[in-house]
């Protein structure tokens, strides 16, 4: 494995960490701006001042705030589509700020299309029900203007700006004269599965808390 190739993969788990701690607090600020206080970290929301290892973590916490004014999604939308056409448009001539743009793109635009892979296999293979931030923001969307058909809408929206970004990448990097970035997609999910194990173990020592 070449020089760039350890490079490239550190910088994945860096900004995929980076992104669902940003995801997260945007989550905590939402929710301190309505009155509820909570902590967050890399992964998951509780109550102020514990930690996912404390009994009560979650204890009588409404995780399924209907509100227009959680700014996670939209915070993880923008960086996906603003790092996309940075990295289809403009020519970074340093390898390690290209490698970064490219990553900040990927991981943002993937976040969205995980979250939603999850919530519809976990209940399959695992028996699990995932709480999913559009589907609180439709409803929300539907209780303010009585429209039932907007339920959806948020997910729609989400998924079809995750999808349009991943898939521009993707074709931008076939059609790239450096070839070694096309070999990295691979790198690219496996920092995916370690920044995941990573992030749960922090989760329980990083936390900021979010006081209403």
């Amino acid at each position: 494995m070449s020089k760039r190739k350890y490079i490239w993969f550190a910088i994945c788990n860096i900004i995929f960490l980076l992104s669902t701690f940003l995801h997260e607090c945007a989550h905590g600020f939402s929710m301190a701006r309505l009155g509820q206080s909570v902590s967050t970290g890399f992964r998951r929301i509780g109550n102020v001042y514990l930690y996912p290892k404390d009994s009560g973590f979650r204890m009588n916490l409404d995780l399924d705030i209907k509100t227009l004014m959680d700014f996670s999604v939209l915070l993880t939308l923008t960086l996906a589509v603003i790092f996309t056409f940075l990295f289809c448009k403009v020519r970074f001539k340093n390898p390690v700020t290209r490698m970064t743009v490219l990553a900040l793109a990927l991981c943002n635009s993937c976040l969205r299309i995980i979250a939603w892979a999850a919530t519809l296999l976990l209940p399959i293979f695992a028996g699990q029900t995932v709480r999913i931030d559009e589907i609180n923001t439709g409803t929300a969307l539907v209780l303010a203007t009585g429209n039932p058909s907007l339920l959806y809408v948020p997910a729609i929206i989400s998924i079809t700006i995750s999808l349009f970004c991943f898939i521009k990448l993707l074709m931008r990097l076939r059609r790239i004269r450096d070839k070694a970035f096309q070999n990295f997609i691979f790198l690219f999910f496996m920092a995916l599965v370690s920044s995941f194990i990573i992030s749960n173990i922090l989760d329980n020592y990083i936390r900021i808390n979010w006081i209403a």
